[in-house]
């Protein structure tokens, strides 16, 4: 089974807040189901739900990440607010975080700041896997690259569009080198 776009809606329209547009919502549930074909939203086990719902986040990362780089927006917020609406099983996360943790998080002083850690190390642990899927089911950079940019705007979108030219220029640049590795 699999957490199904229905199941989430409501807390992906509050975790995606980006945009007034509404496009990264957009762009979330587009990217939901390319992740559900690749068999990423899996909800067979409770830990394999918890993953699957921090997916959800990891998405909302990318999205800030793609802002930053291409609009210097800061659409950081922090992981803790962001899980809120979610589900998120405490031990799930625990066995989850716990082989990307320092010490296994017994360095932290108190339950807020390990969960904090476990929640951010879970998903930095799944942002590439989930980036490469994406990047994969948009045909590549190029494509993810027109994509990431049209969540900002209202206008009607031919996503699947490869004829559209793209040149890098100073303006582009760093969201474009961001729609190849994920990263700022």
């Amino acid at each position: 089974m699999a957490v199904e776009w229905e199941e989430i809606e409501k807390a992906a329209a509050q975790i995606f807040n980006i945009w007034e547009s509404g496009g990264d919502v957009i762009f979330a549930n587009e990217c939901w189901s390319h992740l559900a074909e690749a068999g990423l939203t899996g909800d067979d086990t409770t830990v394999t739900r918890t993953e699957t719902l921090l997916r959800l986040v990891v998405l909302r990362q990318i999205v800030a990440d793609f802002s930053a780089a291409k609009w210097d927006e800061n659409a950081e917020t922090e992981i803790t607010y962001m899980v809120e609406s979610l589900a998120i099983d405490s031990l799930c996360l625990g066995l989850l975080a716990a082989p990307h943790l320092e010490h296994g998080g017994a360095l932290f002083e108190d339950e807020y700041e390990l969960r904090e850690a476990a929640l951010a190390a879970v998903a930095e642990a799944l942002k590439a896997e989930t980036f490469d899927c994406i990047q994969a089911a948009f045909g590549g950079q190029t494509v993810l690259y027109q994509r990431l940019s049209a969540m900002a705007g209202s206008e009607d979108v031919d996503y699947n569009n490869q004829e559209n030219d793209f040149e890098a220029n100073a303006n582009n640049l760093p969201g474009f080198e961001f729609s190849e590795h994920g990263r700022r």
